[in-house]
């Protein structure tokens, strides 16, 4: 299943409610969850290690967020990535 993440404050709910082989989008505002001084860095690093855990890449632009201030195992997609992900998943889940 794909999870596309729009809320903020990213929420320990939504990474619990994720399985093993999800893909996590994190898109808008809440991407500026998946920095490594955010409240649930270390669960998103947890996650990423049997998930997909993306960021897009113009959201973390607008928002000044460099690449080294990701947590570790997220990966940066642009929209192309995006509607690749959408397409190699048979559900989407909006989270917003």
């Amino acid at each position: 299943m794909l999870h596309l993440i729009f809320q903020l404050p990213l929420d320990a709910v939504i990474l619990e409610r994720t399985g093993a082989g999800d893909a996590l989008v994190l898109m808008g505002h809440a991407v500026t969850g998946a920095v490594r001084q955010g409240a649930l860095a270390q669960k998103l690093a947890l996650s990423a290690k049997s998930r997909s855990v993306s960021v897009l890449a113009d959201d973390i632009a607008i928002r000044g967020i460099s690449l080294d201030r990701l947590v570790d195992g997220i990966t940066v997609i642009d929209y192309s990535g995006l509607v690749a992900a959408v397409v190699a998943h048979d559900r989407v889940q909006t989270w917003s």
